[in-house]
C-alpha cells in the first residue's frame, strides 16, 4: 500500500473507532473496561483483514511514515542552518560575533558625602529658601 492509502485507512479505523465508542457510551457500555479494548481491537484487525494487512504490517507502515516525516523535517533544519552558515561565512563572520569598541561610560563621577554620614538627597522637609541648581539637602529627622 501506498503512504497516501495508509494515511485514509488510518482515518477511516480512527473514525469508526470513534463511532463505536459514541454508540457504546450512548447505550451505557463502560468504554475504559478491558473487555472494550478488546472489542476495538477485533474490530480494528477486522477492518485491516479486509484491505489484506497484519496489525504489524498496518503498525510498521504507520511507524515508516513517522519517520520518514521525522527525516525530512531533520533534512529540512540541517539545510536551513547550513544555508545560514554560508551567508555567515560570506559576510566574514564567524560563529560568534566580532567585539566592538569600548563605548564612553554613562556613569557619573560619585556624589559628593556629607561629613556627618547622611546620604544627599535633592528633596527634605525644609529645603532652602532660594534652592539653586546643583543645591544638595539633607534630610532632617
Amino acid at each position: 500500500m501506498t503512504k497516501n492509502e495508509i494515511v485514509k485507512l488510518k482515518k477511516k479505523i480512527e473514525a469508526l473507532l470513534e463511532k463505536a465508542q459514541k454508540e457504546a457510551l450512548d447505550n451505557g457500555i463502560n468504554i475504559t473496561s478491558k473487555k472494550f479494548d478488546v472489542l476495538l481491537s477485533k474490530i480494528k484487525e477486522g477492518i485491516l483483514k479486509e484491505y489484506g494487512l497484519t496489525l504489524e504490517e498496518y503498525e510498521n507502515a504507520l511507524n515508516e511514515i513517522r519517520e520518514s516525516k521525522e527525516n525530512k523535517e531533520n533534512a529540512r533544519s540541517l539545510a536551513d542552518e547550513s544555508v545560514l552558515l554560508e551567508l555567515a561565512k560570506l559576510k566574514g563572520l564567524g560563529l560568534k560575533g566580532e567585539k566592538g569598541e569600548k563605548g564612553d561610560s554613562i556613569v557619573g563621577p560619585p556624589g559628593p558625602k556629607g561629613n556627618d554620614g547622611r546620604s544627599p538627597i535633592f528633596i527634605s522637609k525644609n529645603p532652602p529658601k532660594n534652592p539653586q541648581i546643583g543645591d544638595i539637602w539633607y534630610q532632617t529627622d
